[in-house]
């Protein structure tokens, strides 16, 4: 599927410091396509953290290319926005080259 939105993730999250219910409107259940750095990865759930911020959970395994440290382009459906916790999450999650 195209991205509805391409965005860096500081971006997203002004968007949400601004207003986070216009922003959950806007943006829930859309596919939006970010870029980041890999600051965390975890094989066993299938899921990367983009700067700290954006949760991404693939449906498949983890592509060996995928690292801490390393820049990437990733595309995905976006679930919710955690307050809590200060993290955006994403599922069928897939890398754009």
């Amino acid at each position: 599927a195209q991205a509805d939105f391409s965005l860096t993730v500081s971006a997203l999250q002004k968007e949400f410091a601004e207003n986070d219910s216009l922003a959950t409107v806007k943006y829930q259940n859309k596919v939006i396509q970010i870029q980041g750095v890999i600051t965390n990865v975890d094989v066993e759930s299938k899921s990367i953290v983009v700067d700290d911020k954006v949760y991404a959970q693939f449906d498949t395994n983890l592509p060996s290319v995928v690292e801490t440290k390393k820049k990437i382009t990733i595309k995905g459906r976006f679930l919710a926005y955690d307050d809590l916790v200060e993290e955006f999450k994403m599922d069928q999650t897939t890398i754009i080259e």
